[in-house]
């Protein structure tokens, strides 16, 4: 049997009482229940830091485990990262085709030349003439932006249009105009109908170009043949004799 001091403290804090003996002789230790601790002195009540502070692993534990993606999810993940990549391809590529398949210009309209570029009368002819019953369809002659499209002074009606590399070309005489300014347009597409509007002989559309920026006029005819487009190979065009 082990004998314990009298007054010893336990590990615990707990002071031990002084042994007793019973009617036997032998020796009863008890435990005392009063604590060292004095009574009145105020308990401190445990911080926040100290129930937050995370359990210190022990020498020789595993490494907490991290969660990490499920494989199949990234695995769908990657497959549609590929499909919105493959698709975005082909819609470029459409587009792309699309785009050099456009005809780069086009016969603004069909009938018969009537006056061409040049001296008419002792004064310039700034543009051709091309008669044809009224309503006939007038074509954009190149891709562009509608600048002017409604009445104008002596045309009656006109429509002008800007392309991208700085060439004007303008439609004169319509009886109905089909575009309005700001409007993109596309060569050969209808913006107009042939009329007899404005300062005019007969129903026709008078067609000019105007490069560098809209500041020099040029003969429309030669213009469209150096786009590729031959006025009279496309039987659009009939000499008025």
């Amino acid at each position: 049997m082990v004998a314990v001091a009298a007054g010893a403290v336990t590990s615990s804090g707990s002071a031990l009482a002084t042994p007793h003996e019973d009617a036997s002789g032998e020796h009863i230790d008890l435990i005392a229940h009063q604590s060292t601790i004095s009574p009145s002195a105020p308990e401190v009540p445990p911080t926040a830091s100290d129930q937050a502070e995370a359990p210190v692993p022990l020498p020789g534990s595993p490494e907490p485990i991290t969660p990490r993606e499920d494989a199949a999810d990234e695995g769908a993940a990657s497959m549609v990262t590929s499909l919105m990549t493959g698709t975005a391809i082909d819609t470029y590529r459409q587009v792309t085709e699309e785009t050099a398949r456009r005809p780069k210009a086009a016969m603004p309209t069909s009938g018969s030349l009537t006056s061409g570029f040049g001296q008419r009368w002792g004064a310039l002819h700034g543009g051709a003439d091309i008669a044809n019953a009224i309503g006939t369809p007038i074509l954009a002659a190149s891709e562009g932006m509608v600048i002017d499209a409604g009445p104008a002074q002596g045309f009656g009606n006109w429509v002008r249009i800007m392309s991208d590399e700085g060439t004007m070309t303008v439609y004169g005489h319509m009886e109905e105009v089909l575009v309005s300014t700001g409007q993109r347009v596309q060569a050969g597409q209808t913006i107009a109908l042939m009329g007899n509007r404005g300062f005019s002989t007969g129903p026709h559309l008078h067609f000019e170009v105007w490069t560098n920026e809209g500041r020099d006029r040029a003969d429309p005819l030669e213009w469209l043949r150096q786009k590729g487009v031959d006025p009279y190979s496309t039987n659009s065009l009939a000499v008025q004799s």
